[in-house]
C-alpha cells in the first residue's frame, strides 16, 4: 500500500465507514459511534480524508469558526497521517484540500495552532501554502472539564 495512489474525499455518510475501520494509530482515542454520527451530521465540522487502497491513511479535521464581529474562518483542529505514509506530502495535501474548500466556501481564512517545537507540523503547514503563511507566538490555555 506504500505506493498506492492517494485520493481525497470529505467525511460524510458515504465515507464514515473508513473512519470506523481505520487503523487506531490514526486517531488519539477509539472512535465513538455516537460522536462520529454527531460529527458527520454537523454543518460546522469538516474532515478531509486521505484514502489509499480503500483505507483511510490520513485526515485533517476542522471547525467553522464563527464570530459576530469577524468573518467566517476555518480552524484546523487535527492533522494525522499514518507513520508509513508520512514524508510523502499527504499531510500538506490534506491542508491544501482544506484551504481550497475554505476558499471556495468564501471563508476569510484558515488557522491552526501547533507547538513551537513541533517542527514536522510547521514544515507540513508551510509546505501546504507559503503565500499567506503567518507565524505568531500564541499562548494556549486549555481547561479539561
Amino acid at each position: 500500500m506504500a505506493n498506492a495512489e492517494v485520493c481525497f474525499q470529505w467525511l460524510d455518510e458515504g465515507t464514515k465507514h473508513l473512519v470506523l475501520k481505520a487503523d487506531p494509530e490514526l486517531f488519539d482515542h477509539p472512535i465513538n459511534d455516537r460522536w462520529l454520527d454527531n460529527f458527520v451530521a454537523s454543518s460546522t465540522h469538516h474532515m478531509a480524508l486521505a484514502i489509499a487502497d480503500g483505507q483511510l491513511i490520513g485526515f485533517a479535521s476542522g471547525v467553522t469558526h464563527l464570530n459576530p464581529d469577524k468573518p467566517t474562518e476555518l480552524y484546523l483542529s487535527e492533522l494525522s497521517v499514518l507513520p508509513d505514509h508520512r514524508l510523502k506530502g499527504i499531510g500538506s495535501s490534506l491542508v491544501r484540500v482544506a484551504l481550497d474548500w475554505a476558499k471556495s466556501a468564501h471563508y476569510a481564512g484558515v488557522w491552526v495552532l501547533t507547538d513551537a517545537d513541533n517542527y514536522a507540523a510547521q514544515a507540513t503547514y508551510g509546505a501546504a501554502d507559503k503565500t499567506n503563511l503567518m507565524s505568531e507566538k500564541p499562548i494556549l490555555f486549555n481547561w479539561d472539564l
